[in-house]
Order: C-alpha cells, then sequence, then structure tokens
C-alpha cells in the first residue's frame, strides 16, 4: 500500500534548510564535501548503477529515464540529481514534472553505508532546492509501507511550525 501527499516545495525547503543547517552546526566536518551534482553532469553508469542498488528498477529502464527516452516516466534534468562526497555519488534525489510547477519524487535514497547518516539532510535539501530554483511550487511524495524514514519526514511536515522547531 502506498500514499501520496503534496506540500508546498517552499515549505519542504524550509524544514529541510532547518535540519541541514543543524547538522552542519553540530557536525561541520560530516557536510563539508558534500555537493550537489546535477544530472547531466554525472556519469549515467554510475547513476545507473547506484539507482538498481538503491531504488531497483532494470538498468536499460533507467537509463531510458536518465535519457529522457523512457515511456514511463523520465527524470527532469533541471530537478534531479546526485548527491557527492569525498568525490563519490552516494545518494540520488530523482524527480519528474506532473505539471509546470508540481515535482514528484520518484526516489530520495543514500547508499547503504551512508543511510541514517549526517548526510540525509544534505540530499533532501540540495534536492528540494534545486526544485525550488527551477519554478516547482508543489512538491508531491509517494511513501510505500516499510519507508519508515519518510513516514517519519512526512510527519514533520505534517506537524505545526512550533513543534518542528522543537525537534
Amino acid at each position: 500500500m502506498a500514499a501520496t501527499f503534496t506540500f508546498a516545495a517552499q515549505h519542504v525547503l524550509e524544514d529541510a534548510g532547518r535540519a541541514f543547517r543543524a547538522v552542519q552546526r553540530r557536525h561541520p566536518d560530516a557536510t563539508a564535501d558534500a555537493a550537489w551534482v546535477a544530472l547531466e553532469e554525472i556519469d549515467h553508469a554510475t547513476l545507473i548503477e547506484l539507482h538498481a542498488i538503491l531504488l531497483g528498477s532494470d538498468r536499460d529502464e533507467i537509463a531510458a529515464r536518465l535519457s529522457g527516452t523512457s515511456c514511463i516516466v523520465n527524470y527532469h534534468k533541471d530537478i534531479s540529481g546526485a548527491l557527492c562526497a569525498a568525490g563519490h555519488a552516494v545518494g540520488l534525489f530523482l524527480a519528474y514534472r506532473e505539471a509546470e510547477d508540481v515535482a514528484f519524487v520518484y526516489g530520495v535514497a543514500l547508499a547503504m553505508a551512508r543511510r541514517r547518516t549526517r548526510l540525509s539532510p544534505a540530499l533532501k535539501y540540495f534536492g528540494i532546492q534545486q526544485c525550488v530554483r527551477a519554478g516547482i511550487r508543489d512538491v508531491r511524495f509517494q511513501i510505500m509501507d516499510g519507508a519508515m524514514d519518510t513516514v517519519a519526514y512526512v510527519r514533520r511536515l505534517h506537524r505545526p511550525a512550533k513543534q518542528r522547531d522543537r525537534s
């Protein structure tokens, strides 16, 4: 079973920014080498392998989604990319446009060794920041049962601002 949620992109950016800045303050070295790399600037073979490991799917279909030739879904180059740390792609933020100002976030995933680390807020922040820069007004997420990190994130986004600031 899956559920889909829609949030104002600016709201998500503010929340992700708070989390990212908190990590930077508490652990400045943790994200020092983290960098966003746009979809067209990274080797697609690396993205295909990371996608297959983290999110599944057939490698030929992933290649088609990255190149814009899939008949299922194509990741939009302005709102998708990778998080790199120490010179290696360690996370993916993949989204496509459902409308001119609406993005559907297909996947936000970190390499297994980087999950539940201080890079998670950086990945969300950089990805949503790209969406806002590209003119996205609303961001949609689909949450699958068992994706507890995403469920917790959506619950946090639903809380009133004063409660979020205390967490």
